[in-house]
């Protein structure tokens, strides 16, 4: 698949997010294409599995810093959602958004690291 069709699957404004990029496509598909190999959300699941609320606000905050650069929007909100919510204290609501960041997450990573960018 093209590249800018990749992008159009995962909802990513081609246009702007490629802005960010300094208009060099290059940089923009090396950094979107190694995402599934960021280690991020491995840290996130191991701050959730240890109940560490810090852990999760900490790696939820950057793993939403990391998909707002790559235009990764549904997966920016998640997590935007779920660092207020452990910053309002709001532990009722964290499981479901975890469960949201994940989903969101592992859709965009499954489909990066099969897909066949020309």
């Amino acid at each position: 698949m093209e590249f800018q069709e990749l992008c159009a699957r995962l909802s990513i404004d081609y246009t702007a997010t490629l802005a960010r990029f300094s208009g060099n496509e290059g940089l923009f598909r090396r950094f979107l294409l190694r995402f599934p190999s960021d280690g991020t959300f491995a840290k996130l699941q191991a701050a959730q599995a240890a109940g560490d609320l810090t852990g999760m606000e900490n790696s939820a905050h950057t793993l939403k810093g990391v998909s707002a650069n790559l235009g990764l929007g549904k997966l920016q909100t998640a997590c935007d959602q779920l660092v207020q919510a452990i910053r309002r204290g709001d532990g009722t609501a964290v499981p479901g958004l975890y469960a949201q960041v994940e989903q969101d997450y592992r859709e965009a990573a499954e489909l990066l690291a099969t897909a066949e960018v020309r």
